[in-house]
């Protein structure tokens, strides 16, 4: 069955081709540029599904890092989409597109994970776990928090509590702590607790607590650039 991206292109390569007899050369690339300009979209960027948001009554939301959809990138088969707004679902494990002008089939649609390598939400990137060597996150999507002589990634995941009460009629949205992870050659390691750290960097088990003590940072409790800062001191290692 013809997918309505290509019937868009088709029907632009129509209106385009009468013209082009009376050109003197073809240009095939004002043709693509004139499709995109009707439709807005690439076929590899569109390769997906209609996107639903569960339980819209709940409080809270299924998404991360924040509600709103932010302008972001996402990176397919080597090529670059940018200028878009994007948006993690973190209940389901799925990114998902706001299109400019509403297709019609709705506004939001759910990019195909097997064609994503990687995506950015303002400056922070995540990456389809595919393209790591190892695959035991237990996710679709790790944001990478930081890259070095090692890369310690992060696992993101919300939850539907559907035990209503009288301050959540309809259910409520709650983040589940996140889990992180070193990858270094070729494996995984996880380092969410201080405990965790401690042993990974075992012969620099006093330099790295007193760098916690001294910059008061709890591992358990600390922020996306307090682990960015934790990771490039004991990249240094």
């Amino acid at each position: 069955m013809m997918t309505t991206s290509r019937l868009m292109v088709l029907l632009c390569m129509a209106w385009v081709a009468p013209q082009l007899v009376y050109s003197q050369e073809t240009n095939l690339p004002d043709i693509r540029s004139v499709a995109d300009s009707v439709y807005g979209l690439n076929d590899l960027l569109i390769n997906g599904r209609m996107y639903n948001k569960t339980h819209r009554r709940a409080n809270g939301h299924p998404y991360f890092p924040e509600e709103t959809f932010s302008p972001g990138a996402v990176f397919i088969k080597g090529e670059k989409f940018d200028h878009l707004l994007v948006n993690y679902d973190a209940v389901l494990d799925e990114l998902v597109l706001e299109v400019r002008e509403s297709l019609p089939w709705g506004k939001y649609l759910v990019l195909n994970n097997k064609l994503v390598d990687s995506f950015l939400i303002g400056d922070r990137r995540f990456v389809q776990v595919n393209t790591l060597p190892v695959n035991t996150a237990g996710r679709i999507y790790l944001e990478k928090v930081f890259e070095g002589q090692f890369s310690l990634f992060a696992t993101h995941q919300k939850i539907f509590k559907s035990e209503y009460s009288q301050f959540n009629p309809n259910g409520i949205f709650l983040a589940s702590p996140a889990t992180y992870l070193i990858l270094e050659n070729g494996s995984f390691y996880e380092v969410t607790r201080k405990k965790q750290w401690l042993d990974y960097f075992i012969d620099h088990k006093k330099e790295l607590k007193n760098y916690l003590h001294k910059h008061k940072i709890n591992l358990r409790k600390a922020n996306f650039e307090q682990l960015k800062q934790v990771a490039a001191f004991c990249n240094g290692f």
